[in-house]
């Protein structure tokens, strides 16, 4: 199956895995236009787009005014060999997924299960469904009713990329089948602890299939050293992404004195070898760091750091895009940052913890404290069990990079500094005493309340 590109490809990568698997059978029909657009919620032209690429590669048969019938005729064996090729090399990361949803996604279902019942009585799947949404997937189900409403780009464009990396594995469940268990029918004032157990108990049945399935169709392809496909994520951005990457790693070097105030970069070539790009593509991250204040390019000398602060221009998209994705960003972390840290520090030795102390320390005592998240970004992304969060962390750390630099004459402030000042003494008095679910609280509190600040301070531009 081709790799995705996008969410406007979500319906046509449904589809694919549905019909290669063989969850569909020849002569069946697919929904309507009207029905996907409803159920997906994309427009009709994606919907369209999704069906000629189907069509094109010999899976349906779609024609104007009438519904897209399957014409893909596999034979069970088609349809095993389609699955395990696509799901051998990916057999880490369904054993990762598990955990990598629990601490990205649960807490974001757990934030909106309490705000819908006000109380910690929860019904995990609510009954105001439009009619539309009685056939969608489960998957589509938990996108519509928990994530679309943080109103977060970046925390839907992460989910559809673990559910398109898992093959949809979750796809043809339905939520009813979780109201099902051993004892009869699940209460509906049950608490969130209860829910969700529930679901792990009922998806790590489905796992657990999977994972035999692929144990022993390995055998029988000969696929035991298939080179593994770790999952990536693809972040939807309109603009050339490989150039903001490299800026954001260079100005992360600046901040952390690799690169100081006052110093030149390497030569435009050795940066290309150091950083293994093209010339071209340093030549203009250089561009966009002179643009930014970062640098400034001297013919015949080279660039110089100096970091000046630069008015930001609200009217281009750029800009309020890096601005968008650095919210969305400190959302994301303020959300799942606590769990994600007391699992990572519960999978080292203790020495680590007195290390990121001293380093949290160090920060502080340079009245540089808003690279605190720096310091513990790194952290999770060199020391996370789970391979799913520190790419999706790595991410993360790359966009409160850039953003810092465009609201940086914020985080120098007095107040902000103060603010992290005083949150890394805390953080640092409980790394020392060991006590690092009170550490992590309050990673999360300050984290909350700079992006609280952020917010504010952003909207006065």
């Amino acid at each position: 199956m081709e790799k995705s590109i996008g969410l406007n490809e979500l319906v046509f990568d449904y589809y694919e895995s549905r019909i290669l698997f063989g969850y569909y059978n020849y002569g069946d029909s697919l929904p309507s236009i009207s029905q996907l657009c409803d159920i997906f919620q994309v427009g009709r032209n994606t919907v369209r787009t999704a069906f000629r690429r189907l069509n094109e590669k010999g899976y349906i048969l779609s024609t104007e005014r009438k519904v897209p019938i399957i014409i893909y005729e596999g034979t069970p064996e088609d349809f095993e060999k389609n699955k395990i090729d696509y799901f051998a090399p990916r057999e880490d990361g369904i054993r990762d997924f598990p955990c990598a949803a629990k601490l990205l996604f649960w807490p974001v279902w757990e934030k909106e299960l309490k705000n819908s019942s006000g109380m910690n009585q929860v019904i995990p799947y609510r009954k105001s469904y439009e009619k539309f949404m009685v056939d969608a997937p489960s998957m589509v189900k938990f996108c519509v009713e928990n994530i679309f409403p943080m109103k977060n780009g970046l925390l839907s464009n992460l989910y559809w990329e673990c559910v398109r990396y898992t093959g949809f594995l979750y796809s043809d469940w339905k939520p009813d089948d979780l109201c099902q268990t051993e004892k009869g029918v699940r209460p509906n004032n049950w608490t969130l602890n209860q829910v969700l157990q529930l679901e792990e108990e009922f998806y790590s049945v489905k796992r657990k299939e999977l994972l035999s399935f692929i144990d022993k169709a390995r055998i029988k392809y000969h696929l035991q050293d298939a080179d593994p496909i770790p999952f990536r994520w693809s972040i939807y951005r309109q603009r050339p992404q490989l150039r903001y990457t490299l800026a954001a790693k260079i100005i992360g070097e600046i901040f952390w004195g690799r690169y100081p105030i006052g110093s030149y970069l390497p030569s435009l070539s050795d940066m290309a070898r150091q950083y293994e790009v093209s010339l071209i593509t340093v030549r203009r991250t250089v561009e966009l760091l002179n643009s930014f204040g970062v640098t400034k390019s001297f013919r015949g000398s080279g660039t110089k750091v100096c970091i000046e602060s630069v008015s930001l221009d609200l009217s281009s998209s750029d800009i309020r895009e890096d601005l968008r994705l650095h919210r969305e960003s400190l959302q994301l972390l303020a959300l799942t940052i606590r769990g994600v840290l007391l699992f990572t520090l519960e999978a080292v030795p203790r020495e680590y913890d007195q290390k990121l102390a001293q380093e949290l320390s160090a920060v502080r005592q340079k009245k540089q404290g808003f690279l605190c998240f720096g310091v513990i970004l790194n952290f999770i992304c060199e020391k996370c069990p789970s391979a799913i969060v520190r790419e999706c962390y790595t991410k993360l750390k790359e966009f409160i990079i850039w953003g810092c630099i465009q609201v940086l004459p914020l985080l120098k402030s007095e107040q902000f500094t103060t603010m992290h000042n005083r949150g890394i003494l805390r953080m640092e008095t409980h790394l020392i005493n060991n006590d690092i679910e009170a550490f992590a609280n309050d990673c999360q509190s300050l984290m909350e309340a700079h992006l609280k600040n952020n917010n504010r301070n952003i909207e006065t531009f």
